[in-house]
């Protein structure tokens, strides 16, 4: 199916406001689900669907009930882990660790409809000492892994990972930068608490601000390397629109124009708004900085081909079983493409990486 009308119908789901467009009468409805699922949007989806005038062509019986039950399982989903989130924070905190809930859930309640996001695991960012807070998750799981952001573990049925910091950069100079800014505005984060929901409340989640600055350096390094998807972008389509950049001064987005550059992250930014405004359709008022056609056009390739988190790339290091070895080549041929575009990262981060992660875990006693 013509790509274009999938993204016109994605623009019509997304914006509650938006007219039913003129392309939606030869509608490939199954293509459309299977655009969905590759990227992780079902749901969202749906809720286009759902507003459909019933005087217009509908997706046939058989598909509509299927995509109906996909829309169901999601929002069961969500429900049971808002659930679990305040039981988990609840847990740590009994134990002398404060958390602060990251994307996932906490982007979900910037939705129109916040059961409709295809959730994936619970991120906590949690506060204390980093050497306590292995032994405690290998408490709950024996298994836990330990990397340098974040121990991976599961907590009965759920996937957990549990930050030491939200996020970081392949390369150290600019890692520091990044670790430095998380640290200046930690204790804010903490304190800054939402409801999910109508039943779950007094949830720790970041700042419109800082939100903006760590989930861009999140979906930048996913992009470089392993890929990105229609749900993460979509993520950060509601973190702009639902946390007023209209309403920023100029002197505001100067400065956020600033930090992007001091941390690197300024040129995927700038793509990534191209992405948002002429694929999304996301108001331009909403931009926080300036679009770049040309990277936005490469970013967008690449979220087409890859699907969720680049999981339908056969380049993907995520594809098959493979040793340690083979899995860091693959890393290294994803990452040199971007050599002459973020040469900091694609040149002096990712190769050095597997290095100063051992040196960091040794020196910290983790293993």
């Amino acid at each position: 199916m013509n790509e274009d009308s999938l993204f016109t119908f994605l623009r019509y789901a997304l914006d509650e406001s938006a007219a039913l467009p003129d392309s939606f009468s030869d509608m490939d409805w199954a293509a459309l689900l299977q655009f969905g699922r590759r990227q992780a949007i079902t749901g969202v989806l749906f809720e286009g669907v759902k507003r459909i005038p019933a005087d217009h062509p509908h997706p046939d019986k058989g598909l509509l009930l299927s995509w109906m039950a996909l829309a169901q399982a999601i929002e069961r989903r969500n429900r049971k882990l808002n659930a679990e989130i305040g039981k988990i924070e609840a847990f740590f905190e009994s134990r002398g660790f404060q958390g602060c809930l990251l994307k996932g859930q906490g982007n979900a309640r910037l939705y129109p409809h916040p059961l409709s996001r295809t959730p994936g695991d619970i991120d906590l960012w949690v506060e204390g000492r980093q050497r306590a807070l292995v032994d405690l998750c290998r408490e709950i799981d024996p298994e836990a892994e330990v990397c340098y952001h974040h121990i991976h573990l599961h907590y009965d049925d759920i996937e957990l990972e549990v930050h030491f910091t939200p996020s970081f950069a392949g390369n150290i100079l600019y890692n520091r930068r990044l670790q430095r800014y998380f640290k200046e505005h930690r204790s804010e984060q903490f304190a800054h608490r939402v409801s999910l929901s109508e039943e779950v409340a007094g949830i720790a989640v970041p700042t419109g601000r800082f939100n903006r600055i760590f989930q861009a350096s999140h979906l930048m390094r996913h992009y470089l390397y392993e890929g990105i998807g229609l749900r993460q972008v979509i993520d950060y389509y509601y973190l702009l629109k639902q946390g007023q950049t209209d309403r920023m001064t100029p002197e505001e987005k100067r400065e956020e124009e600033r930090l992007l550059r001091h941390l690197y992250l300024y040129r995927f930014t700038r793509g990534l708004m191209w992405v948002l405004h002429h694929r999304l359709g996301l108001d331009e008022k909403y931009l926080i900085v300036t679009e770049d056609e040309k990277e936005g056009a490469t970013l967008m390739e690449m979220i087409c081909k890859g699907g969720n988190f680049g999981r339908f790339d056969p380049r993907s290091p995520q594809r098959g079983q493979h040793n340690k070895l083979v899995n860091y080549l693959k890393y290294l041929r994803r990452t040199f493409q971007f050599i002459s575009r973020y040469p900091a990262e694609a040149l002096l981060g990712r190769p050095f990486m597997p290095v100063w992660w051992r040196i960091w875990v040794a020196r910290k006693g983790l293993k």
